[in-house]
């Protein structure tokens, strides 16, 4: 049986939830803690902040995400 596959973003409703499975287990940075991410952001000095984070999932399984910001700092350099 093929798995069915799919992609999330941040701003989808189970976003977090699926992002935390993969967060969590890893002990890392506590930057990649979706529930953290709003806060680093409000204490950056940078603007322009995008959020392209995204969660792969098989069957509804959480199996791998990309933290991926991008902001612009006060000499426009991304």
């Amino acid at each position: 049986m093929t798995p069915k596959i799919g992609l999330i973003k941040t701003g989808h409703a189970d976003f977090a939830k699926h992002w935390e499975v993969l967060a969590d287990p890893a002990l890392g940075s506590p930057i990649y803690p979706h529930a953290n991410s709003s806060f680093y952001r409000t204490i950056s000095d940078q603007g322009g902040i995008k959020n392209f984070d995204c969660v792969a999932l098989a069957n509804g399984n959480s199996v791998a995400g990309i933290p991926l910001h991008l902001a612009e700092d006060a000499k426009g350099k991304v």
